[in-house]
């Protein structure tokens, strides 16, 4: 699993620097995060985030969440809770 793990990570940071994105050391941490986390909700993310390193916000998180979105990368989806 670890492998695959680095191979995703070697192919997105590629596709994200193809798009002209910089691969910014918070950027790295949050790509990492979601790798290890690929079912977590963004709110969950959030929080992992922030376990790591508690000076990336959450619109950072929600913003490479959307980028990584537009470039086909990964697929958010609506989950529904019964109350």
């Amino acid at each position: 699993m670890l492998t695959s793990i680095n191979t995703n990570y070697v192919r997105i940071i590629q596709r994200l620097r193809g798009a002209g994105y910089r691969i910014t050391p918070q950027r790295k941490i949050i790509l990492q995060t979601l790798l290890e986390n690929t079912e977590a909700t963004c709110k969950e993310l959030c929080y992992f985030v922030k376990q790591r390193d508690g000076s990336i916000s959450p619109s950072s998180v929600y913003r490479t969440v959307n980028n990584l979105e537009e470039l086909g990368v990964l697929s958010k989806r609506l989950v529904l809770e019964a109350v």
